[in-house]
């Protein structure tokens, strides 16, 4: 199973929604937490 990692335009744009409903839905556990790809770069 291959996975794909989008950063949050690419999450806004598929979904619809707001960096802050983005956040809360990870909250809420309906999204993966942000994975670090990098010293300056979450996914």
């Amino acid at each position: 199973m291959t996975y794909t990692i989008l950063r949050l335009p690419a999450v806004k744009a598929q979904t619809g929604n707001s960096r802050s409903t983005h956040y809360l839905r990870i909250t809420q556990g309906l999204f993966t937490k942000p994975v670090s790809l990098g010293p300056r770069a979450v996914g």
